[in-house]
């Protein structure tokens, strides 16, 4: 509360303008925070992206493995048959 209060009265002994660019300037911060997150979001999705195609063709491959051994299996041929 002492902390605003004492915000307030050096905000009044400035003049508009310095309130203005000072306004303006976290603003130019606050957008180059924004873009800084959002590439950051994207690299995030980009890696998750190639890890669940990993994971999904690993996973497939093992499938095909596993399918490929009971195929085969199901076509030997047991005591002369």
């Amino acid at each position: 509360m002492a902390q605003e209060h004492a915000q307030k009265q050096q905000q009044a002994g400035r003049s508009k303008t310095e309130q203005v660019e000072e306004v303006q300037a976290k603003d130019e911060q606050n957008e180059e925070l924004t873009q800084d997150v959002t590439d950051t979001l994207e690299n995030i999705d980009d890696v998750l992206d190639a890890q669940v195609d990993e994971e999904l063709l690993a996973d497939i491959d093992d499938l095909l493995e596993t399918n490929a051994a009971e195929f085969v299996a199901a076509f030997v041929q047991h005591g002369g048959e």
